[in-house]
């Protein structure tokens, strides 16, 4: 059953018992332009954590600045200056609701779901950062990684573009 999950992960994540966050594996995503991909995210807990884990992105930062939406890249960055509008071409959404809990159960081995929005056609590099935590008490951030994605244009279907 891993197995057949794994292939459908877009990158792994395991939590040592010193609750330090690295990146298992990463995939190359293939995308759609103007819209939503999703993927799995296998979550090795060996800390035992229950803890909220959440992936942010500069790269999926708000292009304009707006007081009542606030996405958790924004909350995660809001503090660095703001990138080139032109890097600003991924919406990153971990999903947390039901029939999922926010937090992580604790278990040594769980998935879990993730959402990927693209605004752009072509080739594009991005970054993911995890957090883990509760309320205003985030780790800081544990571990980054770089990727590439190859997004299609709309209309054109991911397998028959291969």
């Amino acid at each position: 059953m891993q197995a057949i999950l794994d292939r459908h992960c877009l990158f792994g994540v395991q939590i040592n018992p010193e609750m330090r966050v690295r990146w298992l594996k990463v995939s190359q995503p293939e995308l759609v332009e103007q819209g939503w991909r999703v993927f799995l995210v296998k979550i090795q807990n060996d800390s035992g954590t229950g803890s909220e884990l959440r992936a942010v992105s500069p790269n999926a930062m708000s292009l304009f600045q707006s007081g009542s939406s606030k996405t958790a890249s924004d909350a995660a960055f809001g503090k660095e200056p703001k990138p080139n509008p032109n890097d600003l071409w991924l919406d990153l959404q971990m999903f947390n609701g039901q029939p999922l809990k926010k937090e992580l159960s604790g278990l040594p081995l769980e998935y879990r779901v993730v959402q990927l929005y693209s605004r752009d056609a072509g080739k594009r590099e991005g970054r993911f950062h995890s957090t883990w935590g509760r309320g205003p008490r985030i780790s800081a951030f544990a571990t980054k990684l770089t990727f590439s994605s190859i997004v299609f244009p709309p209309g054109i279907g991911l397998a028959s573009a291969r």
